[in-house]
């Protein structure tokens, strides 16, 4: 690794384009790299071994490099050369010399020096990515970060699929919130920075704005919409795409009651709360109208004096011929220095099956009148995908019905990016703790740690009476947090319910114990707003 004379103390690196150096200099590589050395070996257990254990950094030193790295990335001038203390590079050096190039990585692994310093370099390169955080999207960045921020963002997206320049068939690099407090994995040993393997394409979408004055509370509007489902709501598809066995059909779904921008503005006004987040459920606003409602919103909120929630909702397509349907959700982030919406799209990765307990408990026997095991949704299912993004400081991963409940591939993925927040859109009955998204959502409360919504149609849950042998029910939502669970409901003629919560610190340390505060999200309280009379005449 190439150096340049010592001044002021400090070793002025060349980072010419293509060198390693270049690379490794960048802490998230550095801790890509490291990530996968470390899960790829299955090693990283041996962080908490207690024969490796004396021989392991000290708390204090990883911080002297993390303080060094950050300082030479924050002041370096160009994007050609960066300066690092003695220490710093030496660090560098005896982890990726040449002469080690020649060995077996598994062999330098098993050197107790080595994999100290490994480790070192590691911790350092999480604490040094954090720490960069708030400067990677000003518009007053260095030339350095401005130069690697350029590599990372994608032309035609907002979107930033990974905050490692390494090759994306070797996983991707993302940030990560909350750090598992229970257990050995490789998650457990860092608190910024997640490395996820390839498979599932993460789209973070980075918060450019910096919130000068932390908030604490944070406030979400919720639009159980439509309100009333009828039988027609649901078709059964006459030509399946798929050749399957007599016994299963497909159909599809979609909302007759039309969700339009003066309804949610509406909505919004009548919050009477700052909103951060506003939710509506799947398969809520059809694809047709989506562009109109985005617009309309875009334009509501840039000749107004307020604050700019983020917006989820589901989004439906029915499909004719020989295509099939959508089922996606959008989420809408609200660009300052654009004053417009940044959006983006999540497909759903599991399809609805509906069997016959469901039939009768949606009172749908007018509609499903083949004695069919199962009736398969007839939507699109195209490559794994997940959206995370931030909202005054809340790091949150919306997902779409079955998508909470099924393992695989997104289940690791969202314990990997560990965010504050899990936000579920279901088509679902009520949402009581003792049915299946409670069961689902508590696996993430336990590990990684999130908090969980979900929120459904009132007019599915409505529904929801098995033919009339159960009592309606106004929970059209459930919010799940460590030691907490509570059902919501939406009281009569109204037509959406305000959730409150509150920011609160919480130590957590990772698996070799480095402590590092972070925030959960904890629930203050919930109200119902809206006239539902009012509603009918936007």
């Amino acid at each position: 690794m190439p150096k340049n004379n010592s001044k002021n103390g400090l070793i002025a690196i060349s980072l010419e384009e293509g060198t390693f150096l270049s690379y490794i200099i960048w802490p998230m590589n550095t801790f890509h790299i490291i990530a996968r050395m470390l899960d790829t070996f299955d090693v990283y257990q041996n962080v908490v071994s207690l024969k490796n254990y004396s021989e392991l950094p000290y708390k204090s030193s990883t911080g002297r490099h993390d303080r060094t790295w950050r300082q030479s990335i924050l002041l370096s001038k160009n994007e050609k050369t960066i300066e690092v203390t003695d220490r710093f590079y030496e660090l560098l050096y005896n982890l990726f010399k040449s002469s080690n190039a020649s060995q077996q990585v598994s062999d330098l692994l098993q050197n107790r020096t080595y994999f100290s310093q490994l480790i070192e370099l590691f911790n350092a390169s999480d604490s040094c990515a954090f720490n960069i955080k708030n400067t990677l999207f000003s518009e007053g960045a260095r030339a350095y970060i401005a130069a690697q921020v350029k590599k990372l963002a994608r032309s035609e997206s907002s979107a930033i699929l990974s905050f490692s320049n390494c090759n994306s068939s070797y996983g991707s690099v993302h940030y990560k919130t909350h750090t598992p407090q229970s257990g050995i994995s490789l998650n457990s040993l860092s608190h910024d920075l997640a490395y996820v393997k390839a498979g599932v394409e993460i789209n973070s979408l980075p918060q450019k704005v910096e919130y000068k004055n932390e908030q604490k509370d944070f406030n979400i509007l919720l639009l159980p919409w439509p309100l009333k489902v009828e039988d027609n709501f649901f078709n059964t598809a006459v030509k399946p795409l798929l050749q399957m066995d007599d016994e299963f059909g497909f159909f599809s779904y979609s909302n007759l009651e039309l969700i339009t921008a003066k309804k949610i503005i509406y909505a919004v006004e009548g919050s009477d709360s700052p909103l951060d987040l506003v939710v509506i459920p799947e398969c809520s606003i059809d694809s047709v109208n989506k562009q109109t409602i985005i617009s309309e919103l875009g334009r509501y909120f840039k000749s107004k004096d307020l604050k700019v929630p983020t917006f989820i909702f589901g989004v439906f397509k029915k499909g004719t011929g020989g295509t099939y349907g959508e089922n996606s959700l959008s989420v809408l982030v609200w660009d300052e220095n654009t004053s417009c919406f940044v959006v983006e799209t999540q497909q759903k990765h599991h399809r609805w099956a509906i069997d016959q307990q469901q039939v009768s408990n949606y009172g749908l026997q007018k509609v499903f009148e083949g004695k069919k095991v199962k009736w398969w949704e007839d939507c699109l299912i195209g490559s794994r995908k997940l959206l995370s993004f931030e909202k005054s400081s809340t790091h949150i991963c919306p997902l779409i019905c079955e998508d909470l409940a099924r393992q695989e591939p997104i289940s690791g993925v969202l314990r990997s990016l560990a965010p504050h927040l899990v936000v579920a859109l279901l088509l679902d009955g009520p949402q009581l703790k003792s049915r299946w998204p409670g069961h689902y959502s508590h696996t993430l409360v336990d590990e990684p740690g999130s908090s969980v919504l979900t929120i459904s149609p009132y007019g599915i849950v409505e529904r929801s009476t098995n033919g009339g042998e159960f009592s309606k029910s106004n929970v059209i939502s459930l919010w799940s947090e460590p030691n907490k669970t509570v059902e919501i409901g939406l009281d009569d003629e109204k037509a959406g319910v305000v959730l409150m919560l509150v920011q609160e610190e919480s130590k957590q340390w990772t698996a070799d114990g480095r402590l590092e505060p972070k925030k959960r999200l904890r629930y203050k309280g919930h109200r119902s707003v809206c006239s539902t009379n009012e509603l009918s005449e936007k």
